[in-house]
């Protein structure tokens, strides 16, 4: 593949096109050909935009192979995605080798990775969003060539991760019902989803029953408890479930508790 660069005036000037489209557009059915045309020019395979808002509203825009979301969906990997772990509890931008050489994952993680990349997801670029009102964006780029990840990576994460602020604005703006016409999704107790918004930033039990002045076991029962209304088994996937249906807040205690009022 071509490498891209922005040390080439053509192609800064060719990228900032594209920028300015998005500075321009007024709906999400004018981000998915403004996001396709951009993928073209950067020689990737596809993209996935996901937004959620506070109340539970999704918003998709998807090329990844039909079969493949269909198997995603049906299976619900996304709750053994890594990725999607990745994603939901932080809000700087990662490529997929790097987070995943750091991250520990379990033989079913492992799996829905495989699963992909027999697809053509091998490799590819994330630019999560978390904003203060507990809006979640992801903008994700794949390919099966890591070394052209690399390449689009060095030259491009600035201007990547202003598409990916603008598709949120945007989607923020125009794309979701009124909000105060949706009721709460909430189903956790205070407590159980004060222990999630600990684990989401790594903490471990101990920690956890230091901070809140309780004992381990009153961790581990909430975080069972929580376990059952979200339909899950482990803390990962916890944690994943909870930040996509607004259960708790990626930025910590003091967001969620504000959040209550």
């Amino acid at each position: 593949m071509q490498v891209l660069s922005t040390n080439n005036k053509h192609n800064y000037e060719l990228f900032l096109n594209y920028i300015k489209k998005l500075q321009f557009a007024r709906s999400i059915e004018a981000l998915d050909p403004i996001l396709s045309e951009l993928c073209d020019f950067l020689d990737l395979d596809g993209f996935t935009w996901f937004h959620m808002n506070h109340a539970g509203q999704v918003i998709e825009l998807d090329t990844r192979p039909l079969e493949w979301k269909k198997k995603y969906d049906d299976g619900l990997f996304i709750y053994s995605d890594p990725i999607a772990q990745i994603t939901a509890v932080t809000n700087q931008p990662f490529i997929w080798d790097q987070a995943l050489k750091v991250k520990k994952l379990s033989p079913k993680e492992w799996s829905v990775m495989n699963q992909g990349q027999e697809y053509g997801l091998s490799e590819g670029i994330n630019f999560p969003i978390h904003d203060a009102q507990s809006n979640i964006g992801s903008l994700n780029f794949y390919s099966d060539d890591l070394t052209h990840i690399y390449d689009v990576w060095s030259e491009y994460q600035t201007l990547l991760s202003h598409v990916s602020f603008l598709c949120h604005t945007i989607t923020n703006s125009f794309g979701h019902l009124n909000i105060e016409e949706i009721p709460s999704l909430r189903q956790l107790s205070r407590a159980e989803a004060e222990v999630l918004t600990l684990a989401a930033q790594g903490w471990r039990s101990g920690n956890i029953a230091d901070h809140l002045y309780i004992s381990e076991s009153a961790v581990k029962k909430r975080a069972q408890s929580a376990f059952r209304k979200l339909g899950v088994r482990t803390m990962s996937q916890a944690t994943v479930a909870a930040v996509l249906r607004r259960e708790i807040s990626p930025y910590g205690l003091d967001t969620y508790q504000a959040s209550l009022k």
